[in-house]
């Protein structure tokens, strides 16, 4: 049976190549994106292992996890990983990132449904899949998600299940990523 892994924000960067180093490994790539599958990505099974879901919509992302759901089962049921990848920095029209003072509380509440509670409606909605491997759920963070301390709360709330769930939680920076695997 292949590990299965659901990554968000795989249409780029980080995400792309996240995809394309784990579809080598012959892992099951679930792609999540609020955009439709886009042919020219270059992994087998791409389409059918893409879930088109805007993350700014809790909706959405609660119909999508119902999707996410069925396709793990057809493949036994177990998440191998969760990769919470995709995420938004606020910009001016200059392409500078936005400061608090000036950044109205809309565009920080997208930011922050995105960024924040979209990884952990994920995680909560994927728990039992996560508990059948046992799986691991990564968060990729950015500038944001460095400067607030958030995602140690979810970090430090994994740890206490951890020992009974067996499901592991880790937080990736971006710089990180870069200097530990080479990839852009």
């Amino acid at each position: 049976m292949r590990k299965i892994l659901i990554l968000t924000g795989a249409s780029r960067g980080i995400g792309h190549a996240t995809v394309k180093r784990f579809s080598a490994d012959d892992w099951r790539v679930i792609t999540c994106s609020r955009n439709a599958f886009d042919s020219r990505c270059p992994w087998p099974g791409g389409e059918d292992n893409h879930i088109q879901v805007d993350l700014a919509n809790p909706a959405d992302i609660e119909r999508a996890v119902v999707v996410m759901k069925q396709k793990i089962a057809e493949d036994g049921g177990a998440l191998h990983a969760l990769v919470n990848n995709a995420g938004i920095s606020p910009k001016n029209e200059n392409g500078e990132r936005l400061d608090s003072s000036h950044t109205p509380m809309d565009v920080w509440s997208q930011v922050f449904q995105v960024n924040f509670f979209a990884p952990i409606m994920l995680a909560r909605g994927l728990f039992e899949e996560l508990k059948c491997a046992p799986g691991a759920i990564v968060n990729v963070t950015s500038i944001v998600g460095r400067a607030r301390r958030a995602f140690q709360f979810l970090e430090q709330t994994a740890r206490k299940h951890d020992r009974s769930e067996k499901v592991h939680l880790k937080n990736l920076r971006p710089d990180i990523h870069r200097r530990m695997t080479g990839i852009e």
